[in-house]
């Protein structure tokens, strides 16, 4: 006997409760596709719940680039959005990428020599997933990808914004607002100046070229550097080399608060520092072979100041270092938890991978953690042999890799990094992903800190681009990741750009 036409089947008579359970695990692009089968499975999909639950399930094996805060804080539609792209850059951010997505060309006038053409770069990054910021010492460019995308290769576009600003100091800080602080030499005197660029979201298609705005400037003593800002609180982060580090509130006249810098015997021996970071209640202060969190001050000062918290690596020297943003997570025995991951390398050793997590209850306390480490050596170690206290031999010591530059994405999990082996003209672009499942605890009670003991795990580095050429303007001296769309920029010796 044949059912009546308009009598469901009993597929679309079981619960809903039980239809999620199922969704979830399938691909992102396959719950799409089923949207499109009927009107039954594109009610179940436009439900916020299910997507919820779906990313409960892709947090434990893929490295999402928002936090569950950011993405309940989100529409139903950037919801979706991020998933699928998420989806699509886990599929494709580690496989090899031959032919490059756009090149942008050096917007400079013909070189006479190789110093006279040298690009001082100062900021390669993303913006809001759809801008590509460039700054040197005498411009700030802004690219439009979307535009980048829609064009061919080989035919040159316009920056969406070109800012000429001279006599620019040596550091330019950025925010994804985007707001810019600039250092300016005057006749008589230095000063940060702070712009602000308005721009379109993602799923605007504007094409009005951006506007600089002058929000603040204030005066800089000699030697201060600027190093971080915070857009939202009005303040930036100074630096005066080895004393001291200054905060100046720009949204409530200029109001200067002083961090007197704690050094010791072996901080005198070259312990500088690298970066400074708001991070909550803390001032993370990243130096070469440690990483200081000095508590911010309050006004008026409270009566139970917080601790002064430091943490030593060990036996490395980090020159650089590449953060992500601060995450932000509340927990009822801890109290608020501010996570931050950082990229870096050590000549000798490779690259590290750290995250730095601060709790603030019942007592304040920082947490480091190897997460990965990258060797520079070429080739696997030979067995250890009777009487020997090494695995390498002596050609690999001499071959090791040498990492001109790296870039950590926004959201900490994955990251590039440019290498070159010494007696090659191969410039390789290595990327990799850190999954979370290599940022749980081994078993519950375990403390999460670095433990010399335990060798971290190696990072899954693959070879996604090669740059093969004799002339040393081809170098790559700046690049920078996009975790949410997965493309990598790259800024050569002479200012060019090529997108991957």
């Amino acid at each position: 006997m044949h059912p009546d036409e308009h009598t469901p089947t009993h597929v679309f008579l079981l619960p809903v409760e039980l239809y999620h359970q199922i969704i979830i695990f399938l691909d992102v692009r396959d719950v799409f596709a089923l949207r499109r089968t009927c009107k039954h499975f594109f009610a179940l999909t436009q439900e916020r719940s299910l997507w919820s639950m779906m990313f409960t399930r892709l947090r434990a094996t893929q490295a999402l680039p928002c936090s569950r805060t950011e993405f309940t804080a989100m529409s139903f539609s950037q919801a979706e959005r991020v998933l699928l792209t998420t989806s699509k850059v886990e599929a494709s951010f580690l496989h090899l990428r031959e032919r490059l997505a756009h090149h942008i060309p050096a917007v400079k006038q013909p070189y006479s020599s190789m110093s006279a053409s040298a690009c001082s770069w100062r900021v390669l990054t993303f913006i809001s997933d759809r801008f590509i910021l460039s700054v040197d010492m005498t411009a700030v460019m802004i690219w439009d990808t979307m535009t980048l995308a829609s064009s061919s290769p080989a035919v040159a576009t316009s920056p969406w914004a070109h800012f000429t600003l001279s006599n620019l100091l040596g550091h330019v800080d950025c925010y994804s607002a985007l707001y810019i602080a600039i250092g300016r030499v005057h006749a008589d005197h230095t000063s940060a100046v702070i712009y602000s660029v308005p721009l379109p979201s993602l799923e605007e298609n504007e094409h009005q070229h951006g506007r600089l705005h002058r929000e603040a400037e204030f005066p800089l003593l000699d030697n201060e550097m600027l190093k971080h800002m915070d857009p939202h609180t009005g303040r930036v982060l100074l630096y005066l080399p080895s004393t001291s580090i200054h905060i100046v509130h720009w949204n409530d006249g200029n109001r200067r608060s002083t961090i007197s810098l704690q050094l010791d015997q072996l901080d005198q021996a070259w312990n500088g520092v690298t970066s400074l970071r708001f991070c909550g209640p803390y001032i993370l202060c990243f130096r070469v072979r440690a990483v200081e969190a000095y508590p911010i001050p309050t006004n008026p000062p409270t009566t139970e100041p917080l601790p002064l918290l430091r943490h030593r690596f060990g036996p490395v020297c980090f020159r650089a270092v590449s953060l992500s943003r601060v995450r932000v997570s509340h927990c009822p025995s801890s109290g608020d938890v501010y996570t931050i991951y950082m990229l870096t390398n050590d000549v000798y050793q490779g690259m590290f991978h750290y995250r730095i997590r601060i709790t603030t209850a019942p007592t304040p306390v920082m947490s480091v953690r190897v997460l990965a480490r990258g060797s520079i050596l070429p080739s696997e170690p030979l067995p250890l042999m009777p009487g020997t206290e090494t695995r390498y031999t002596l050609e690999d010591i001499i071959r090791r890799m040498f990492v001109s530059t790296w870039s950590l994405g926004s959201a900490g999990l994955r990251g590039v990094w440019v290498d070159r082996q010494r007696g090659s003209i191969d410039r390789r672009v290595v990327a990799f992903t850190t999954h979370p499942r290599r940022l749980r605890s081994k078993a519950p009670g375990v403390d999460e800190d670095e433990d010399a003991s335990d060798e971290p795990p190696t990072m899954d580095g693959k070879v996604v681009h090669v740059i093969s050429s004799y002339d040393l303007r081809d170098d790559v001296t700046t690049c920078a990741v996009s975790e949410w769309t997965g493309r990598i920029a790259l800024g050569s010796r002479i200012g060019a750009i090529s997108l991957l």
